[in-house]
């Protein structure tokens, strides 16, 4: 079983939701964000290694992109996710919707998305739940989902309604 996650967003990632979601793990555990290698370290007073590390977001601008340099999108109907925010951002401004341009974006390839990995790194078997938690915590906050790697990829997330069919099980 890997040990790496990838979370895939229709929003940016915020740094003070990414430090809430890590107190919410474990308020004990405290991060260092080392800049230059655009990781931010994960550790425990206990261990002598990070519990994790996390990657800085990726913003892919290019249609398909993930797919095309990660060979997924991890399950994520990126179109199915904008289309159900700016619904809500609709809804909550009383604004019109336009039945014409609706099935527009679904014709289309997938739009940008954030791409962000995670990879637990102490043996512990504490350091793969927390970093599955801090996926599925971040996909949900970024209106997205999530996935842990191996021969096959497993969705983590809770989007049942905005996955592709073939991830849903």
């Amino acid at each position: 079983m890997s040990r790496t996650f990838t979370i895939i967003t229709t929003q940016e990632p915020d740094p003070v939701a990414m430090a809430w979601a890590v107190a919410e793990i474990n308020p004990d555990f405290w991060v260092t964000v080392d800049e230059q290698a655009q990781v931010w370290r994960v550790d425990a007073p206990d261990q002598d290694m990070p519990v994790m590390v996390i990657e800085t977001p990726s913003y892919v601008q290019a249609p398909d992109e993930a797919l095309r340099l990660f060979g997924t999108h991890g399950g994520l109907d990126v179109v199915a996710a904008r289309e159900a925010l700016q619904a809500a951002e609709r809804e909550n401004s009383g604004a019109a919707h336009d039945p014409d341009s609706a099935g527009e974006a679904t014709e289309q390839v997938s739009p940008a998305a954030y791409w962000q990995d995670v990879h637990a790194v102490s043996p512990v078997p504490e350091a793969e739940s927390a970093a599955a938690t801090f996926a599925k915590l971040m996909a949900h906050l970024g209106v997205g989902t999530c996935v842990q790697h191996g021969p096959e990829f497993r969705h983590l997330g809770e989007s049942e309604d905005l996955l592709r069919e073939e991830w849903q099980a």
